[in-house]
């Protein structure tokens, strides 16, 4: 120990972040203790916390239990040569037990078999830790072990889930992690920006269970592949300000124990700076002005339930930085011959996007005068991407904290982080159907000097399936022409922009975008 009491030259995955063994230690405590001091409260707080609504068996308490036991399993993989963060642990663990292993929560179990998998989960980890309670654990083993638990529809992710609880009860028992990921959203061959907010979580999700929150190398999904989805989940939560899923994002890639991308780098200092900031960690649903309002214990609920999650999230991701490094030989795939799946985009060819564009613009001829619109192509265009990005949160009516952009301004404005805020605008206005400013943006990127992004090649593939067989581009009208911007001038933009982005076919870097198709190999040498 040295004279702080700390385990000495101990590596650990936050020394590639840039982050110290202090730092982290300190930052899991301060959530461990935050934890511990709420979680008393809950009972108190019940009446003002959400309402799953009728018919449902879980509570947004029993949420938030489980939850707190994720930081008591990963807080004690940390604390071995720890004496204060494995004494906090073992406070919070205290607390939690009388309440994971309530009367109502083992008659659920009895009741419902199949409840083994959500209100048991923090009496497993309990268990596991060293916490025993032989009645509750028998009147979990059964339902656990019937096959009623097993009778159920799920998810993927929550099958993964399932066989991962399975396995800490068990450690004898080997899940089919490889049959579980077919079909499942993080090993399909999509990208974030053709996802929903549920599929981003999905991923996130399923790499906490298949990297057991980072003791396990996951060896069943090409690493570079999640690695490049993490960093548009990364990159499009940060820039919609949403902490909950980008924490999500970089606790896949803590866990993944990957060199970190620019979006993570970027990212953990965002996540960090708003803690420091505000010294608290909000959730997207807190709000300032209800939060104003309110007094007492009404007050302190929605404080708790407005800044929990993401505040949790962010001390898994201290607590999985902690870890060893996992070593070359965890990986058995290398030696067995047996590779991993990598799930490949189909990308436009050159071809399709020509054809696009030229259907495009003889829509716009013959629908009225482009006269007035000013090709693109050479034009200048908003300054930077951190201007673009307010213009675009200026268009919607929304104040930012401008989380991304100021993060990005710390740091040098190459290609890398250009590149990078034009995927984030990319990403928000697919998901907002801005189809102008992916269009204009989209043809901004084409134009770029650098490589062309992977997120840029699949907003053209989203942008040709919002083109109509007339040419005309955006689907129904109301959301095609939103802020004025009439069918035609979304049409011209997005032949502007298949036009230029068939143009960087013609260059070395990119040799022709029928490569794409092969695993996305071509944007390997993108951002």
């Amino acid at each position: 120990m040295d004279s702080n009491g700390h385990a000495p030259n101990v590596p650990h995955r936050g020394d590639r972040w840039g982050l110290s063994r202090e730092e982290l230690l300190t930052r899991l405590s301060e959530v461990i203790v935050f934890a511990s001091q709420q979680i008393p409260r809950l009972g108190d707080y019940e009446e003002y916390l959400p309402d799953f609504g009728e018919g449902s068996r879980v509570r947004f308490t029993d949420k938030i239990l489980i939850e707190s036991a994720l930081l008591v399993l990963v807080g004690q993989r940390v604390a071995r040569n720890e004496p204060e963060l494995a004494a906090a642990v073992e406070r919070l663990g205290t607390v939690l037990g009388q309440q994971v292993r309530s009367p109502r929560n083992k008659f659920l179990i009895m009741r419902y078999p199949e409840m083994c998998a959500s209100v048991g989960i923090g009496h497993a980890i309990l268990t596991h830790a060293g916490s025993v309670d032989t009645d509750f654990d028998a009147v979990f083993r059964s339902a656990l072990h019937s096959g009623q638990a097993a009778g159920v529809e799920r998810l993927p992710y929550r099958w993964m889930e399932f066989s991962w609880l399975n396995q800490l009860v068990d450690p004898a028992y080997v899940p089919d992690w490889q049959q579980q990921v077919q079909g499942a959203t993080i090993a399909s061959p999509t990208h974030p920006i053709f996802m929903s907010g549920d599929d981003a979580y999905a991923i996130t999700h399923a790499l906490m269970f298949l990297g057991d929150f980072g003791l396990r190398a996951v060896e069943e999904i090409d690493r570079g592949f999640l690695s490049k989805q993490l960093q548009a989940i990364i990159a499009w939560q940060l820039a919609d300000e949403n902490l909950d899923v980008a924490g999500e994002g970089l606790l896949g890639h803590a866990i993944l124990d990957l060199e970190p991308t620019l979006a993570v780098t970027l990212g953990i200092e965002s996540l960090l700076d708003t803690w420091d900031d505000l010294g608290f960690l909000p959730c997207p649903s807190f709000r300032a002005d209800e939060f104003a309002g309110l007094a007492g214990t009404a007050r302190r609920a929605y404080a708790f339930e407005h800044t929990y999650h993401t505040t949790f999230v962010a001390g898994l991701v201290c607590g999985v930085l902690l870890l060893e490094p996992l070593p070359a030989e965890s990986y058995g795939w290398a030696n067995s011959g047996r590779k991993p799946l990598h799930p490949g985009l189909a990308l436009p060819t050159a071809r399709e996007l020509r054809d696009a564009a030229e259907r495009a613009y003889v829509f716009c001829r013959r629908a009225g005068d482009v006269g007035d619109l000013v090709p693109i192509r050479g034009a200048s265009m908003p300054a930077s991407p951190t201007e673009r990005l307010q213009h675009f949160f200026d268009g919607l009516g929304r104040p930012r904290r401008q989380l991304l952009s100021n993060t990005v301004k710390r740091h040098p404005m190459d290609g890398a982080s250009q590149a990078l805020l034009s995927d984030a605008i990319l990403l928000l206005a697919a998901h907002e159907y801005r189809l102008d400013v992916l269009a204009q943006e989209l043809a901004v990127a084409s134009q770029d000097g650098s490589n062309v992004s992977e997120t840029a090649l699949a907003a053209a593939s989203y942008l040709l399936h919002q083109q109509n067989a007339d040419g005309a581009v955006g689907g129904w009208a109301s959301g095609a022409t939103s802020q004025g911007n009439t069918t035609l001038i979304v049409s011209y933009l997005a032949a502007e922009a298949f036009d230029l982005l068939a143009d960087r076919t013609d260059g070395p870097e990119l040799n022709t975008l029928e490569g794409a198709n092969e695993g996305w190999d071509i944007a390997a040498r993108g951002v």
